[in-house]
């Protein structure tokens, strides 16, 4: 069967002729890359410099998933096919015999795993393709291009003849991200002013894992190393704060690793504060998740190796903000326990046999 994945390009600063495009063979891959410039149509779509990047590839499949891709180019979903009734209420365009209205698309999940990973495999030999070339261009012709090359996608598609192409069924993902807006009550503005007034600043470690966060869908790599960053400055703060003696050796000595200094030295700092009378170590899921964190960002450092897929990055990321802030309760600020996240209090609550009255309550202070 044919593939291709068309990509925007984020503007690589070069010049081509519009009648020729840029062709290029990988020919591990068995994929051809064209690069060409936006048409009259396209160019009062996107900004000025964005390129067309088309990945084009054969690749063998099961009959079942040439089966399957068959009936979806007719709009129909597999043989045997049905929605549970809460997916009827999400996807209307699909009827009770797995017909899918004209001009609608279905996303992947919603077929045999299988079907997935096939088209996942797919899409990303094409995708990497594309990124690899437009990397090695920037590169080669010394231009200072937006980190990220991809503008934009209109899919992956296929076709069983490579003349007539069809849409794919797509990787369909969304994060909705809630944003409490807590107010500013009488206490936090007093606190807010005697912070003004004694010279608090926000601690670096915070300031660095918003810049991580921002960067986690757009730069994943950067907000791995960053992030790690984040937790590492947030640990040496605070022995500073709680040991200033031992400041200059946090800052200067190479320490153990920072999974290990969770594990076995925080519960030794005279903390200000302290949870039912101990100075805990993170929760096991928070230790492990900045220990898989640590591990890879060295190996992306040392070897180049990938970055966490998106929901693993995500859980290192949250797993370091709740590190920062059980690290500012120890600090004395005690109203940061409340900014962890109720799985990961709960979590607390059991490994350590605290006192708890509520499944979300805070853990109570000793």
């Amino acid at each position: 069967m044919y593939f291709k994945l068309v990509l925007y390009l984020n503007p690589l600063f070069i010049t081509m002729r519009q009648e020729q495009p840029v062709c290029l063979v990988i020919d591990e891959t068995d994929t051809t890359v064209e690069i060409r410039q936006v048409n009259d149509e396209e160019r009062q779509r996107f900004p000025a410099g964005v390129l067309v990047c088309t990945a084009s590839t054969q690749q063998e499949a099961t009959l079942d998933i040439r089966e399957m891709l068959a009936r979806y180019s007719e709009n129909l979903m597999p043989t045997g096919f049905k929605l549970t009734k809460e997916q009827e209420k999400e996807f209307t365009q699909i009827d009770s015999a797995g017909r899918i209205q004209p001009g609608y698309g279905v996303p992947r999940m919603l077929f045999p795993k299988p079907f997935q990973e096939f088209l996942a495999e797919v899409h990303h030999k094409l995708s990497e393709s594309i990124k690899r070339t437009a990397k090695l261009i920037r590169w080669r012709m010394g231009t200072n291009s937006s980190h990220n090359p991809v503008h934009s996608s209109l899919g992956l598609a296929y076709s069983h003849d490579g003349e007539a192409w069809h849409g794919a069924p797509g990787d369909v993902h969304a994060e909705i991200e809630v944003r409490p807006c807590p107010r500013v009550s009488t206490k936090i503005q007093s606190e807010l002013n005697a912070f003004l007034n004694g010279n608090e600043i926000e601690p670096l470690g915070h300031e660095l894992f918003l810049e991580a966060w921002a960067l986690r869908t757009s730069n994943p790599r950067s907000a791995l190393v960053i992030g790690i960053a984040a937790a590492e400055v947030g640990f040496k703060q605070c022995i500073g704060t709680l040991v200033p003696d031992a400041e200059w050796l946090a800052n200067n000595v190479p320490s153990p690793q920072l999974y290990t200094m969770l594990s076995e030295y925080l519960p030794q700092l005279p903390a200000k504060l302290k949870i039912e009378g101990g100075v805990l170590k993170p929760p096991k899921s928070i230790r492990t998740a900045i220990k898989k964190g640590g591990e890879a960002r060295n190996s992306l450092a040392h070897r180049g190796a990938e970055p966490p897929d998106r929901y693993e990055l995500k859980n290192i990321l949250l797993s370091i903000r709740d590190l920062l802030y059980l690290l500012d309760y120890y600090c004395g600020f005690e109203w940061a326990l409340e900014y962890l996240r109720d799985e990961t209090r709960e979590e607390m609550v059991e490994e350590f046999d605290l006192k708890s009255t509520k499944p979300y309550s805070v853990i109570e202070l000793g």
